[in-house]
């Protein structure tokens, strides 16, 4: 099974793929770490655009596998490959509230976190959950547009495991 799971800021994206990977036995991949070389924990490099490529090629090259982030101007192979393309969208005061509580449990160290979070960066991923509201969900809508048939629109990740039978 492949799945490529897309939306805004603590939409919940992370959770269920975690949560597939877990029941279904396959491996999850986030699309901001194909982006970020964070093989230093203290400096994040920006990877390359063909080196995230080539990355993203070699996880749909798998046989089954989960793709999830809010990245949709780069990841169409992984659209075209998909068996389910699942777009969560939740309230923007539900992926607010989300984000705000991530960075409260990560800054208290009861959460993993992949990048050292600040109130400025808060701040950005507010601002981003307002533009997927504004414009990215109508891009996300587009890019997908020619795999309607194994698209889904939901506004809870209990949605996807129902349409999942799990």
């Amino acid at each position: 099974m492949r799945i490529h799971i897309i939306g805004g800021c603590g939409s919940g994206k992370t959770y269920i793929a975690k949560r597939l990977s877990k029941e279904l036995g396959i491996e999850h991949y986030q699309t901001d770490n194909l982006v970020w070389d964070r093989s230093d924990p203290n400096n994040h490099i920006k990877n390359p655009k063909s080196i995230r490529d080539e990355l993203l090629q070699n996880i749909i090259l798998q046989d089954s596998w989960i793709v999830e982030g809010v990245h949709q101007e780069w990841v169409h192979s992984s659209f075209a490959e998909a068996d389910y393309i699942f777009i969560i969208k939740p309230s923007l005061f539900i992926r607010n509230r989300r984000t705000l509580t991530r960075f409260i449990k990560t800054r208290l160290g009861m959460e993993e976190r992949n990048y050292t979070q600040d109130i400025k960066n808060l701040l950005v991923m507010f601002r981003w959950n307002r533009d997927f509201e504004r414009k990215n969900i109508y891009e996300v809508m587009e890019a997908t547009s020619r795999f309607a048939e194994k698209r889904h629109i939901v506004k809870s990740n209990m949605e996807i495991l129902k349409l999942l039978n799990i």
